[in-house]
């Protein structure tokens, strides 16, 4: 025989099954709680939810600034390099090299001749050195009147870089 009795009556002594008024007790204090965190949530919305809408639509403003101004600087960025990239391949400056009989003679015609080439610069190189037979031909067909004499130039040499070096030989024309 088993201690408490019957088999039957073991198992129930062991295994207790909560009374139905103990079991809706404990289901109203779940339910008590639920309420307390609902009560609780709806005072907090009521209290700070207007923050929390600005708050959210400012951040979302900042947001699409923050999109703008990064796009901002990479048209920024994009349009420095495009003007370094410009500046590196213009005509910046034009150097004459002139050998001339006179100094006087050299002097005058070291103006009249950047006062001719003035146009390239600014120019691409590109364009410079593909029209370097024109910039040729306009200098060596002129004739420069200088102290009533006329003199021809001859080009040597023409170096194309961003500082376009000419170097010029002049002659007393004849005639």
């Amino acid at each position: 025989m088993h201690p408490y009795g019957s088999v039957a009556c073991a198992w129930r002594c062991v295994v207790r099954v909560p009374s139905a008024r103990l079991f809706s007790r404990y289901i109203q204090f779940i339910i008590l709680f639920l309420f307390g965190v609902l009560a609780g949530m709806s005072a907090f919305l009521l209290l700070l939810g207007n923050e929390l809408d600005t708050l959210h639509l400012k951040t979302r403003k900042l947001e699409n600034q923050n999109v703008l101004y990064a796009e901002r600087i990479t048209e920024l960025e994009e349009a420095e390099r495009n003007m370094i990239q410009k500046q590196k391949n213009v005509v910046k400056d034009i150097v004459v090299h002139l050998s001339a009989p006179n100094e006087f003679v050299k002097a005058d015609l070291d103006k009249r001749l950047m006062a001719d080439l003035f146009f390239l610069k600014g120019k691409p190189l590109d364009y410079v050195a593909g029209f370097h037979e024109g910039i040729i031909r306009m200098i060596t067909e002129r004739t420069y009147a200088i102290e009533a004499k006329g003199y021809k130039i001859q080009v040597t040499t023409l170096v194309v870089t961003p500082t376009v070096h000419i170097y010029l030989t002049a002659h007393e024309e004849k005639g």
